[in-house]
């Protein structure tokens, strides 16, 4: 994987990157041809610091592909795209110097999944973490 990006603000409070990069992809699964397809990426970053105790990060990320690396399912449902989304937003909360609360969204749509019924993927993440 090859890319770079830019920190378009940066400032005390918000802070923005936006970039873009390129990578090779093979993929072999039992219900499509195996191929190798060349990837190209965009994505931007933002982070909100409320205070030293609170802060908002959210990502996303688009990925096209050159060829369509899709699969086809029992019934014959072929997918539509050759495309990936991205989406995560986050909040964290500082409980003590060593020990956060943390809320995460997490939205994946991948159109090369031949059933249309599973290509987008949420979820509600809660999570302790602790800092050595």
């Amino acid at each position: 994987q090859l890319g770079g990006g830019y920190r378009f603000i940066d400032q005390r409070r918000h802070k923005v990157n936006v970039g873009l990069g390129a990578s090779a992809q093979y993929l072999d699964r039992e219900d499509a041809k195996a191929g190798t397809a060349m990837l190209g990426t965009v994505f931007q970053d933002y982070a909100f610091t409320f205070s030293d105790r609170l802060k908002l990060s959210q990502e996303s990320s688009f990925q096209v592909a050159s060829e369509r690396l899709s699969a086809t399912t029992a019934t014959g449902q072929q997918a539509e795209g050759n495309y990936r989304w991205k989406f995560n937003s986050a909040v964290q909360s500082k409980v003590t110097s060593q020990m956060s609360l943390n809320l995460r969204y997490e939205y994946d749509y991948d159109s090369t999944v031949a059933d249309s019924r599973l290509r987008g993927d949420q979820r509600l993440i809660t999570s302790l973490g602790y800092t050595f």
